[in-house]
């Protein structure tokens, strides 16, 4: 790219508007970004209005400081800003995020009563969203002057200096608990752009609340900078870009997908990415063009090693591996590297959380937001990124070739100067990150690799990482079509070769090297002293009640209470405990209200809500027996519907017993097969597994041809309708 291109950025097709910014700042890692913030709030006047993906009340923002005269905990600070500044009012407007990340969130601010009640701070929750997507944009806007947009929330687990030292005591979570290093990007912007991030930010609102909040009056940008921040660039236009799904009536937005297409399509020499996630099909497609053209630009991509947990590494890391194959078949696959950074000293299995949303073209352009590379992020979730393009200004481009060194010098271990000189003498990034190897951080060449086993378990990414909203009635039929002969056969070879297993269990447990591993007597006394011991019984029942709130599968917890306390305790704990859960979590959806029945989403559970709150009894033992959701779903989605609590009780037990008896009678056979392996107990089991699934196919049939009936009922009414 040159000065003779025309640029990319066009508003309308990549890009939402051109705005005039009087400042642009660029903070790597959340120390200082959290300091700038800190600093900038402290000067507000009218309005902090605050857009999130996630929000923790205990974040610490300022670490290893003397104390300041006012908090530094996230949720004191908002509140001693507004004791503060009388004309001053806060909003807040965070997703209402999925159950998925219960563990991983703070819990209070799903209600009003997370934030201490203040008739200027309102604390909203977003759940007009699609089915599986969310609002994931990061941004903080001040009296519609200065502004915060990036990949990070101001949430736990995100704070972290440039230098990312594995032992540093101060990076630690709100229980003191500490976590491994992390890295992110944002930026500070202040003038017009702020103000355009204040209307959409006010727009969201409205979407949410129906009010619309006034925007207040414009300051001067020296008044509100935080004077910590030396700006990056000056008097300048950036764009702004969105990506917005198709969903209750507004259209779909991809002008980041655009944005990133367009930027790759014009490059001459580089590509630069920093991306928590690496799986968009429409950014692999651009970059294999690139990587398969004369002249070919040198694509760098820089991600994370590990994967966040079990679930990630399963699935998005697959389709990451995916990608990466298909770009290191390119013809000019050479000039394509991927890395992943690292510091001495990692525990095993930990590596630097990557978090950022970075791309930089050429040195021309750089964006900058909360969207990954992701499928989801192009389409699905919404996302706002901020873009600076130099539009031939040098020292635009000045501006952003000094950020990328800045990045890259963090990486290596070296000051950006170093990395400038290195990569003009060279010619190449590639060559300049290999040349800067070899000291105590590095960029490692990123192993994208999945084992074979894990690769054919994951199906296409148009499940886990959708482009677009998900229509439930589709996924319905990915996930519970009527089995064909061949998969029914395929279950069946399933459980003969559970059954195969448990055979080679059983005669390790007896005659192998397990039998010296595990007493068998002390577990036998074990049981049996919970089996008489009051004060053990209610420690279950009070883990069913716990496991609710948190959705752990309630049939892991009649599993663990069967083989516990035996078939007739068992059961009549399991069911208590069953029913304990379920009250205390319809209580709560009856507390929240309707909102949280939107929030879950989509046709099937509003099929879901509809049944319960019009057919009563009937409905809530249909949904026991074939559950459409979850349980801790179903009995939020039940109190939230209006149901009465009698019938969900009865309803309840009823559609709760049969599965509970087959359940805890199969685990306390499947113990006896394992203890005592005999013929008998293995054909009991087989029996009682194999009837129980055969039982379920049949329910799940008749379940399907119900719900293609209630369908074709809704489009028929949607037609005479209009």
């Amino acid at each position: 790219m040159g000065v003779s291109n025309p640029p990319v950025l066009q508003p309308g097709r990549n890009c939402w508007r051109l705005d005039h910014a009087d400042r642009v700042a660029f903070l790597i890692d959340a120390a200082s970004y959290f300091d700038a913030f800190y600093r900038a709030a402290l000067r507000a006047e009218r309005s902090i209005v605050i857009v999130s993906w996630d929000i923790d009340t205990r974040t610490k923002l300022l670490r290893g400081e003397p104390t300041r005269d006012f908090p530094d905990e996230l949720g004191q600070f908002l509140r001693a800003l507004l004791r503060r500044k009388r004309r001053l009012k806060i909003h807040i407007l965070n997703w209402d995020f999925a159950m998925i990340y219960a563990w991983e969130r703070q819990w209070m601010p799903m209600t009003p009563l997370g934030w201490q009640p203040h008739r200027r701070l309102e604390y909203e929750l977003n759940d007009q969203c699609p089915l599986g997507g969310c609002q994931h944009e990061k941004l903080v806007v001040i009296d519609d002057t200065v502004a915060f947009i990036g990949g990070m929330d101001l949430t736990k687990n995100r704070w972290d200096t440039p230098e990312h030292a594995v032992d540093n005591p101060l990076r630690v979570d709100p229980g003191g608990a500490r976590y491994a290093p992390f890295h992110d990007v944002h930026a500070v912007v202040a003038g017009d752009v702020a103000r355009s991030l204040g209307d959409l930010a006010r727009s969201k609102w409205e979407a949410v609340t129906g009010r619309r909040l006034a925007a207040p009056p414009r300051r001067v940008a020296s008044e509100l900078w935080p004077e910590s921040v030396a700006p990056d660039l000056q008097d300048l236009q950036v764009g702004l870009a969105r990506t917005r799904p198709a969903w209750n009536g507004e259209a779909e937005i991809r002008e980041i997908e655009r944005l990133y297409r367009d930027a790759i399509a014009s490059a001459e020499r580089w590509v630069m990415l920093e991306t928590q996630y690496f799986t968009a099909r429409a950014i692999g497609e651009a970059l294999h063009a690139r990587l398969s053209s004369v002249p070919t630009p040198e694509v760098v991509c820089v991600t994370r090693q590990n994967s966040d947990g079990w679930l990630e590494a399963h699935t998005m890391d697959v389709l990451r591996a995916r990608l990466v194959r298909r770009l290191r078949a390119s013809p000019q696959s050479h000039r394509f590297r991927i890395y992943c950074p690292t510091v001495p000293g990692l525990r095993d299995g930990e590596c630097i959380g990557v978090h950022s949303k970075v791309l930089i073209v050429d040195d021309d352009l750089v964006t900058i937001g909360s969207a990954n590379a992701s499928n989801r992020s192009m389409g699905l979730d919404t996302e706002c990124n901020v873009v600076v393009e130099s539009r031939g200004d040098q020292r635009v481009r000045d501006g952003i070739a000094r950020l990328r060194h800045r990045l890259l010098g963090e990486h290596l271990g070296e000051t950006p100067d170093r990395v400038e000189e290195t990569e003009r003498r060279r010619g190449s990034v590639i060559a300049s990150i290999a040349e800067l190897a070899g000291g105590s951080r590095q960029l490692c060449d990123c192993d994208c690799d999945v084992t074979p086993d894990v690769e054919h378990m994951v199906p296409d990414a148009a499940i886990i990482d959708p482009e677009r909203p998900v229509d439930s009635v589709a996924l319905w039929k990915v996930f519970a079509r009527a089995p064909e002969h061949r998969r029914a056969s395929r279950g069946v070879w399933a459980v003969v070769s559970l059954l195969s297993v448990m055979v080679l269990l059983a005669a390790a447990w007896r005659w192998g090297p397990l039998k010296d591993m595990i007493d068998m007597d002390a577990f036998a006394g074990l049981v049996g002293s919970l089996r008489i011991w009051p004060d053990g019984v209610l420690l279950l029942l009070g883990a069913f009640v716990v496991g609710g709130l948190l959705a752990v599968p309630v049939t892991l917890l009649i599993g663990v209470t069967a083989a516990v306390l035996g078939p007739i305790l068992g059961f009549a704990v399991s069911l208590g405990g069953s029913l304990a859960s379920a009250l205390t979590t319809f209580a709560l959806g009856r507390w929240l209200g309707r909102g949280l029945v939107r929030r879950l989403g989509g046709s099937a559970l509003g099929r879901v809500s509809r049944r319960l709150a019009a057919n009563g009894l009937l409905a809530v033992i249909f949904m026991r027996v074939v559950p459409l959701a979850p349980f801790s779903v179903v009995n939020l989605a039940a109190g939230a519907s209006r149901i009465g609590t009698g019938p969900f009780v009865l309803g309840t037990i009823l559609g709760m017993s049969p599965g509970i008896f087959l359940a805890v009678l199969f685990i306390d056979r499947l113990a006896a097969a394992i203890m005592s392996p005999d013929p008998a107990t293995f054909a009991a089991v087989l029996v009682i597994g194999i009837g129980g699934w055969v039982g379920a196919a049949y329910l799940v049939r008749r379940m399907q041809r119900a719900d293609r009936q209630e369908v074709m009922a809704d489009e028929d009414r949607a037609i005479s309708a209009g």
